[in-house]
């Protein structure tokens, strides 16, 4: 049995800073650590921060694993926040065929998949609370439980 805990990152109307997403991962690191896992996921993607990437790398080192999602831009993804951290596990989508899906960003750096297409997960606002989806926010939460 594993604990979800949340952490708001952004604000309510647009994006946040990279210094409230480092605030994020070290309140997290600092209140979390010693637990069955941890694992912290971060759904965030453009630009390179070397603070950042010490930051996630530091939490690995204190036995968090930490996943990012490839984006969705179809372009390379190594040299973006998070993936370029050396030791974060990024993941990639794939469609109903296997196939890299055609808004995924790609490169070496992705280092597992997962389907992306017509996901069901539960929602409020359905009137059989259970939504389906295609997108990479579908994928990363398959990985995160198995790395849980």
């Amino acid at each position: 049995k594993y604990n979800i805990l949340v952490v708001k990152v952004l604000r309510d109307y647009g994006p946040g800073y990279k210094s409230d997403s480092i605030a994020s991962i070290n309140w997290v690191v600092n209140n979390k650590s010693g637990t069955n896992g941890n694992v912290i996921l971060m759904g965030i993607g453009r630009g390179v921060s070397d603070s950042q990437n010490k930051t996630v790398n530091d939490a690995v080192d204190k036995g968090f694993v930490t996943i990012v999602s490839s984006s969705n831009d179809n372009t390379g993804v190594c040299n973006q926040l998070s993936a370029s951290a050396k030791k974060v596990i990024t993941v990639g989508p794939i469609d109903v065929n296997d196939k890299k899906s055609s808004f995924s960003n790609y490169e070496s750096c992705i280092d597992i998949n997962g389907p992306e297409s017509d996901i069901k997960f539960a929602c409020i606002g359905c009137k059989t609370n259970a939504c389906v989806k295609s997108s990479i926010s579908m994928v990363t939460p398959h990985i995160v439980g198995l790395a849980a």
